[in-house]
Formats: structure tokens, sequence, C-alpha cells
């Protein structure tokens, strides 16, 4: 294992009550014996949690939550030893927990968590790139298929790549939230393709000195990907199911989505109605990106639709945070139906025809919009994953 020298977070000055990560680093490429070390000063009982493939005790097919015991000593320090090799391979995410009530006492006053993500080299080769097609595609053909095992193609505005690294839907490329996005091959570089399995975007605290090229005053740098470019081209698709597989970052602030969008509003600006359907976006109110929603938005429609379901529970695994999630969306016929892990989850009606023009996709780790950013106990990074993205038309 790969553990390096303790993190930006650990030092003397960690304060009471709060968990600070001594090794190993966040997004640390791990494998074999893995030692969780951590401070949590005034902490007296405390945990780590991974989420495991199915075994011959845990048998129901979606895994199951492994704890591991890490009581702090009086000094506050604590840590656990994981086998790396026993977990799923790719992205893992460590949940580190801890109270101030000791074992046996459920009365505590201070509780704190953090999720450590690191990426596990070695390991058990799970789910990945599920290849079923899921029922709600039944009928479709298979018109998009990115598993994310090479390079991205991509620029700020998409032409002549397959992805535009900004909105496509502004000249040059726009931007919106609270992070810059960054373009590949820059020093911000947001994107890494890892054991060519995964997409990775990262954000995280733009370094000292770092302009806001837009002049907004943004101090957190993060990725942006479209499938279509300002120029009109690349790939959208009507009355089609679209899907992305992804484990959404953990972190106070962050807010990534996957959405779909008219290619008329590239081509013809808002001067027409225009239809923006959101299969989730995830906001980083907690840890623990406990709180999804779903939405359908009808631009200069008549009357403007915006029409939003929200969730805070998921039927299998974890949250959004520690657990790999599909998230889709179908537009079939007068429905737009929304789904998680192939159930639907929500259900729109549209009133306008916009909704069956040709939608393209769109996948970001934006941050902020009114949640306050605070990845200070994850060494100032956030990082999203993604599997692969599909579409069925």
């Amino acid at each position: 294992m790969a553990a390096g020298a303790p993190s930006a977070t650990a030092d003397s000055a960690c304060a009471d009550y709060k968990i600070c990560v001594t090794s190993p680093h966040y997004g640390t490429d791990v494998s074999g014996q893995v030692t969780i070390d951590f401070t949590a000063p005034g902490m007296k009982n405390g945990d780590v949690r991974i989420w495991h493939q199915p075994d011959a005790t845990h048998t129901d097919k979606w895994g199951y939550d492994r704890w591991t015991e890490a009581i702090p000593a009086a000094d506050g320090t604590a840590s656990a030893t994981i086998d790396a090799d026993d977990y799923p391979s790719g992205p893992m995410v460590v949940e580190i927990s801890v109270w101030d009530s000791p074992p046996g006492d459920n009365s505590y006053t201070h509780s704190d968590n953090v999720y450590l993500s690191l990426f596990n080299t070695g390991g058990v080769d799970w789910s990945v790139g599920a290849t079923d097609t899921p029922g709600q595609a039944a009928g479709l053909t298979l018109s998009y298929d990115d598993e994310f095992t090479g390079p991205l193609s991509i620029s700020r505005t998409g032409v002549g790549t397959t992805y535009a690294s900004a909105t496509p839907y502004q000249s040059g490329g726009g931007e919106f939230g609270d992070a810059v996005f960054a373009e590949a091959g820059s020093a911000n570089d947001p994107f890494t393709v890892k054991s060519s399995q995964y997409l990775r975007i990262r954000g995280q605290k733009a370094p000292d000195g770092f302009v806001d090229p837009q002049g907004w005053g943004r101090t957190y740098t993060s990725g942006f990907l479209a499938s279509m470019g300002t120029d009109g081209q690349g790939f959208a698709a009507s009355d089609a199911y679209f899907e992305a597989r992804i484990l959404m970052p953990g972190g106070y602030g962050t807010w990534p989505s996957f959405w779909v969008m008219g290619k008329n509003r590239i081509t013809n600006g808002t001067s027409a109605p225009y239809t923006e359907l959101d299969a989730v976006e995830q906001h980083g109110q907690s840890v623990s990106m406990k709180r999804t929603s779903q939405s359908t938005h009808c631009w200069a429609c008549t009357p403007v639709v915006h029409d939003t379901h929200v969730q805070s529970t998921f039927a299998h695994g974890l949250d959004a945070g520690r657990t790999w999630h599909t998230y889709g969306v179908r537009v079939a016929g007068n429905e737009v139906n929304y789904y998680i892990d192939g159930e639907k989850i929500d259900t729109y009606y549209p009133a306008d025809s916009s909704a069956h023009q040709p939608l393209f996709f769109m996948l970001d780790l934006a941050m902020g919009s009114g949640w306050p950013i605070d990845l200070s106990q994850q060494e100032n990074k956030a990082d999203m994953y993604v599997d692969y993205v599909r579409v069925w038309s």
C-alpha cells in the first residue's frame, strides 16, 4: 500500500470532537493490508466501514456494510487495519465515525464522520460495467456506450472532440456554480481515467494565487463534460433511456449531477422551448450525500415548468457517497420516468413536445450553489467516479 506522509488535516491542532485523518492520503492507491490512522480528540468510540461484495454469510446481491472497530486512545489517536484485497477493486470509500461516549453507551453528545476516498488497485472484480440491458430500456438499441477505458477526447467547446468541458449552450463554453470547470490538460485538470475502467472527476481547492478566469472570485476547481459541442455536433438521442453508474463524492458543498438537455438549446438559444431532465442531482448538505433529487424543467415554455422530486433514502446499498448507484431517465410517449438502481422513483407527464427533441447528456461535479463548501477534513478534495454512461434509443 502507498500511504505517504501524514495528510494536510493531521496536525497537533486537530479540533476537539473532529476527525483528522493522518494516513492514508485522500485519493491514495491502496492494496493489501491498509492501516487507517486518524486523530479524534475527545472521542471515546469509533469504527471504520467499507461496503463489501456479497459472500457466503451475506448473500444480498447488493453487498453489505462491513465494520471494523477503531476506538480512540486517551490522546485521541486511533487506527484500524483492513485487507483491501478482500474488498471490491476500484474506488473504495472508507467511512470513519466517532462519538464521545464509551463502548456500550449510546448517550453521546458529540459525533463526527468523514468519508475517505481511496482507490483499490487489488481486490475483487464485482459489478464493474454491469452489462445487462435494464428493463427500462426494453425494445431499444444501445446507441452510446462509454466505459472510460482510455483517455478522454475533450476540449472546452467540444468542437472536434467527443466531449465539451464547459456548458455547450453558451458561446465559448459556459459555467455555473462555485467551482471553476477546469480544462483537461491544464494545471488543475480534473479528469483521470483510473485502471482503464473509471472516470474520476476531482473537485479541489485551487492553489494559492489562482485567479478565477470568469472573475467570479471562485476558489475551487472541478470538472464538467457534455456529449455535444458548442457547434451543435456530438451525441444526442430522442425518446431514449440515458443511464450512468456513479459513485458520488462525500463532502460538504459538493453538487454532482447527471442530466440531459434538448439539443435545440444549443442550436436555437432560448428563443424556443427546451427541456432539461436531471436524472440526479446530489446536494452536499451533509458528508454522506443523502439528499438526491430528480427534476424536470421546461424552459421558455408556456407555462414554464420546474418539477422536482426529492428523496433521502436508497432502496439498495447506502447513500450516494458510500456505494455505487445507477441513475437513469427515460423519455417514452407522454412520460418522463426517472430511475435509481433500475427502480422507477418518479414520473412526469410533459405538456410540451420539446421533451421529444434530441437530448444530449452532461456529467459534472459542480459545487456550492447555496450549499457551504467545506472539504477541509478530506484534504480539500472530492472525487466523483463514473463507471459508464450508456444510452438506448
